[in-house]
């Protein structure tokens, strides 16, 4: 776990596997990807999950059922919307509050490097990449 100072209060981030990590702050948990809730021993529920597309090393429906406090929010991309009930659409280029954290749906997709030639595994238009932010933005 790695502790960051910031001018809303301290963030902590706890990487647990692969694309899957933690975020503490300002009194909200947040929950990247979550894969394999054996994992997570010791570590708070989620008030909001955040999840990046379908594949099973980033979307674990055991895991999310398993991680989310009551009420929490679990934000996706459509395609995984489609596959994990309760998750809410978010868009590239939507802005959502999460508590203290402003968190923005940016494209994910690969260029290149695929299971097979002209193929690739993150296709344009079907993930999520997220930009959280906590307190005050730097300046210049």
């Amino acid at each position: 776990m790695d502790e960051i100072p910031t001018s809303a209060g301290p963030v902590k981030i706890t990487i647990v596997n692969h694309a899957s990590l933690v975020i503490e702050g300002g009194g909200v948990v947040i929950h990247i990807d979550p894969v394999g809730v054996s994992r997570y021993a010791g570590l708070p529920q989620a008030d909001f999950i955040l999840i990046t597309h379908t594949h099973g090393d980033h979307m674990d429906p055991g895991a999310v059922a398993s991680l989310k406090k009551p009420g929490a929010v679990v934000l996706a991309p459509e395609a995984v919307a489609k596959a994990l009930s309760g998750a809410t659409v978010m868009r590239n280029g939507e802005i959502r509050q999460a508590g203290k954290w402003s968190v923005e749906a940016v494209p994910a997709y690969n260029l290149k490097h695929g299971p097979s030639a002209g193929a690739v595994f993150h296709p344009k238009g079907e993930g999520n990449g997220y930009v959280l932010t906590f307190g005050a933005s730097a300046s210049t």
